[in-house]
């Protein structure tokens, strides 16, 4: 087909944005890209055909037709055309619209369950007189326009150009300057020396090395709106990025391979240096180091551009690589042409899976089996780094999923994530009796397989005499990682859970699920209702190990304290603790309200637990609650032993 952009051009701007806009009514790549100025839809044209056979051949366009399912209206445009140089003029659309509708009968399965579970619109309008709305959600002070160019004779839309307009009118930068003197390439002698010079400029942030080391072809735009990018330059230098910038390479190992038509792939197997800039407090500098796949930076986190698994295996990114072309007898770097060979080989090698999972719905990729409750099954992940499994419970109830080396969601059939909680270190569903989908991924690179775990989550009754202080003790393990236990309260009570829980985590909620304000934690205060179901539930925090738990509800001050009831405002009480003993209250305000505990001994300091979270200890703690916030305290001598105790509750 050649998306080559070699049409010939149009007789004018506003039959050049014609053509553009026609394109887009009949849906044809082609004929877009003939009124596109050629310098940057060149040697697209394979590129193109690939992506469309690509996405028939994986499901996710028709085969019969790339664009089937899909049709562009362009209506009654009117233009006015503003000549902002011999070969430069900004088209702007004065009347008309554009508007489309998906026909979902004609798209292919997976496209068709990818719209309907994003619940995209089918059709939609877009009215010039849009842009002039102010209730209108379309961000833009101005008529929509498109920048044409002249080449050869002939008129072609830009987008480059078209895109620094928007940006430097969007960012209230400096207009572009539309007879500009072009920059003088300065080719290097080989085609390492050209990526040098590239890598140089690039890493010096200095916009004109960057015009002279690369393809003139390709830079018109740095040429004329070179007064826009060296102003937002400045502004981020202003604010303190990108001063002083000294990017320097030490060392370098690169490889040339020949590509045809004066044009070189460098691959850059290793290089080495160092970069420093003006920070705040001063020069900072950093050495680097890249070792063909990943790139280090002292005291940074690390980056690569391959991991060890899944979609970047796949898809071959396991080196970096520029494309040089012959320009003037030398060498310069072309970021088009080097696109180009980088989508020529990921192009053919992008599957389903890797598809799906970029727009963000792997539950739609063919299941690696089913999962079961009560054993661990390993799944071994697909090429693009996941797995999907299928799991239809026996049972309406909860289930806990684990996983020591990865990461889990589970999906209902409509292409709804399930809701879960994550209490301690165990995901925790309340499934119905449905098909679902689990997907799964790895927790770090390096893992080609997964463990996963469905245990469904017994629940027990409470043993009589817990809710009175008695111990309720037990373990978890990774075959059993959550316990619930059932209960009611014949009256109104706050109490507390234990803290000796160990590495479970405990949390009470009604047994209706519903978070009311009854839910709390471990070591929090709990509200419970008289009459209301509730469930203890207990979780592993790490769902690797066995743990054991025991767990103490403390009503009031519980065995061994003292209760000293509700504070409600300013008021002062003490008395005496016995060694182990403590305190406890609840503080329930109208107002603001400051509650000090301490002891008339001067050598005692008292440790409070506010809602189960410990305050500092040292001298008497000073509490702040918030009017209508109750909150549950207990109170103790941080060292032991028997100590008299104050609370004093106060306005500030």
């Amino acid at each position: 087909r050649g998306l080559t952009g070699s049409g010939g051009g149009a007789d004018s701007p506003e039959d050049a944005a014609k053509a553009l806009a026609s394109a887009l009514d009949h849906e044809d790549p082609a004929a877009a890209a003939s009124a596109v100025v050629p310098e940057e839809v060149r040697s697209l044209g394979d590129v193109f055909d690939a992506i469309e056979g690509r996405a028939q051949e994986v499901g996710i366009a028709p085969k019969s037709k790339p664009y089937a399912g899909i049709d562009i209206k362009v209506e009654d445009l009117e233009f006015d055309v503003d000549q902002l140089s011999d070969d430069v003029a900004k088209v702007t659309v004065r009347d008309g619209s554009v508007s489309y509708k998906v026909k979902e009968s004609d798209l292919s399965e997976d496209a068709k369950a990818i719209a309907e579970r994003e619940e995209l619109d089918t059709s939609g309008k877009l009215d010039a007189s849009d842009f002039d709305d102010e209730d209108s959600s379309l961000n833009i002070d101005s008529d929509p326009y498109l920048i044409a160019v002249k080449r050869s004779g002939g008129w072609y839309i830009s987008l480059a150009y078209t895109a620094a307009e928007y940006y430097a009118t969007g960012a209230d930068l400096p207009e572009g300057r539309f007879d500009p003197t072009p920059t003088d390439t300065k080719p290097a002698a080989t085609p390492e020396g050209a990526v040098e010079q590239f890598a140089d400029a690039v890493g010096n942030v200095d916009l004109d090395a960057v015009a002279e080391a690369s393809d003139p072809g390709e830079w018109s735009v740095l040429d004329v709106y070179r007064r826009t990018f060296e102003e937002a330059l400045e502004r981020q230098q202003d604010q303190g990025n990108l001063n002083g910038v000294d990017f320097k390479v030490s060392d370098s190992d690169l490889k040339v391979e020949d590509l045809g038509k004066d044009a070189k792939k460098v691959v850059v197997e290793k290089a080495s240096g160092k970069v420093s800039w003006e920070g705040y407090d001063g020069t900072e500098s950093r050495e680097w180091r890249f070792d063909g796949s990943c790139l280090e930076i002292d005291d940074e986190e690390s980056g690569c551009i391959r991991g060890d698994a899944g979609t970047w295996k796949t898809l071959g990114f396991d080196q970096a690589y520029v494309v040089t072309v012959k320009v003037d007898g030398g060498w310069v770097v072309s970021p088009t042409a080097t696109v180009v060979a980088l989508a020529q080989e990921v192009v053919p090698k992008i599957t389903r899976n890797i598809v799906l999972d970029f727009f963000g719905h792997p539950e739609l990729a063919e299941p690696s089996g089913a999962l079961d409750s009560g054993k661990a099954t390993t799944v071994k992940l697909n090429e693009a780094g996941f797995a999907t499994m299928t799991l239809t419970p026996s049972e309406a109830t909860s289930y806990a999923i684990t996983s020591d080396d990865g990461w889990i969601d589970i999906v209902d059939a409509d292409g709804e994530w399930a809701d879960y909680d994550w209490p301690g270190g165990v995901q925790i569903y309340a499934l119905d009796k449905q098909p679902y989908t689990v997907v799964l991924y790895p927790s770090e690179e390096g893992i080609d397989e997964v463990e996963v775990r469905l245990t469904k989550v017994e629940r027990e009754a409470l043993p009589s005499g817990v809710l009175d202080g008695d111990e309720l003790s037990g373990s978890l393990s990774p075959e059993e990682p959550v316990a619930e236990y059932a209960f009611e309260v014949d009256e109104d009570v706050t109490i507390s859970l234990g803290d000796a829980i160990g590495d479970v985590e405990a949390v009470i909620f009604t047994d209706d699920g519903e978070d009311d304000g009854g839910t709390c934690w471990s070591g929090g205060p709990c509200n419970l209702v008289a009459g209301e179901s509730y469930v203890l539930q207990l979780s592993l925090w790490d769902e690797s190990s066995d743990a054991d738990y025991a767990v103490t509800f403390r009503g009031g001050a519980g065995d061994g304290g003292t209760d000293a009831g509700t504070i409600t405002g300013p008021t002062s009480s003490s008395g005496f603790l016995e060694d182990g003993e403590r305190v406890s209250f609840l503080v329930s305000p109208t107002d603001d309200l400051w509650v000090d505990v301490g002891s008339s001994d001067p050598d005692v300091d008292m440790d409070c637990y506010v809602d189960g979270s410990s305050y500092e200890a040292g001298g008497p703690e000073s509490i702040f609650v918030l009017a209508d916030n109750p909150t549950y305290v207990e109170c103790f001598p941080y060292e032991g032993g028997a100590a008299s105790y104050q609370i004093f509750a106060y306005y500030d």
